[in-house]
């Protein structure tokens, strides 16, 4: 840094190892130091332009790189803009390279790519939220996704569902899935839940519940009904409000040390 011959010396020399990122201005020990001696001015000085005339001139280059290989060019099409938010949103999904450990899988289970990582990102999900939905359309085999889930968590687990999908007759039934997989737990119908939570929950780390939005017991403290806070807020869907109060701090059901009622 040079100044006019008018100002206080002739210049300083300011160097250090920091740069402007997180890890260089705030995370990392760096060291940068101010020199305002003119000898050490000088030899700066002399060794950059030194440096600059052995420079190979890279403009064309810089430019031509930018144009053409990066996104900061006016030819790309919304479409390419879709698939570059897809592949920044999701990448790191697409670099995972977990596998789903199976204790156990039935003989003629066939495994499915799809279903492999809805787990993985489902217990990724799980252990950063402490909770997660398993959505999908009738058929892709949540039931099979949540089973194999179960398998790579640890703790007591319970499973609350509609009666039907309980039914051992039933193949898909979640007692037989579970059983396929050997995973153990304890399944309870939906129409039970008032019995179940009068014996006590705290014994299970993990719930997975089936129909999840047709429960209506959602207490807070205060003892709330969301279905009727949606109601007055214009909510169109109160049976998705519902289903996320699971994961809010006052609301989850079944829950540690606190009880819930029902709403009619």
């Amino acid at each position: 840094m040079s100044f006019l011959e008018s100002d206080r010396d002739v210049g300083r020399v300011i160097t250090g190892s920091s740069n402007f990122t997180q890890s260089g201005l705030v995370d990392n020990l760096e060291f940068n130091i101010e020199l305002k001696s003119r000898t050490d001015y000088e030899f700066a000085k002399q060794k950059f332009e030194g440096l600059w005339e052995e420079a190979v001139d890279i403009r064309d280059t810089y430019v031509q790189t930018i144009q053409k290989k990066t996104w900061l060019n006016n030819t790309i099409t919304p479409y390419q803009l879709y698939l570059k938010f897809l592949y920044e949103y999701f990448k790191d999904d697409l670099r995972q390279t977990d596998e789903v450990f199976f204790k156990y899988a039935p003989s003629e289970f066939k495994q499915l790519e799809y279903q492999e990582q809805a787990v993985l990102n489902a217990k990724k999900i799980l252990e950063e939220y402490g909770g997660v939905f398993i959505s999908d359309v009738v058929g892709l085999g949540k039931t099979y996704v949540s089973a194999m889930l179960a398998s790579q968590l640890d703790g007591r687990t319970l499973v609350l569902a509609p009666p039907v999908l309980l039914e051992k007759a039933n193949p898909g039934s979640w007692v037989n899935v579970f059983s396929d997989f050997r995973v153990p737990a304890d399944h309870e119908s939906l129409g039970k839940l008032e019995q179940l939570i009068k014996r006590g929950t705290e014994k299970y780390k993990n719930v997975f519940i089936d129909e999840a939005h047709r429960i209506k017991c959602y207490l807070r403290k205060t003892g709330t009904d969301l279905s009727r806070q949606a109601g007055r807020a214009g909510n169109s869907n109160p049976a998705q409000q519902h289903t996320e109060g699971y994961f809010e701090p006052n609301q989850i059901i079944p829950n540690r040390k606190r009880k819930c009622r029902e709403n009619s």
